[in-house]
């Protein structure tokens, strides 16, 4: 059994959910010439249910960490 719970794949999600996946939006948003206000609304529903899969992450996360050694 693993003693930290940086090989658990929640740890790997929170970091792509935290930090490429923002980053990727803001890519697509610097690619694009003209913006439709239809996709910034879109966009800016996915950037709150990115922060919404954040906090159950982290939740998970602090659980696991309580009761692992490390």
């Amino acid at each position: 059994m693993n003693t930290t719970v940086f090989a658990e794949i929640r740890f790997w999600l929170l970091i792509f959910f935290s930090l490429i996946l923002p980053f990727g939006i803001y890519g697509v948003l610097l690619v694009k010439k003209v913006i439709s206000p239809r996709s910034v609304m879109f966009l800016g529903f996915v950037l709150v249910a990115i922060a919404g899969v954040d906090i159950y992450l982290l939740r998970h996360l602090a659980n696991a960490a309580r009761s692992t050694p490390s």
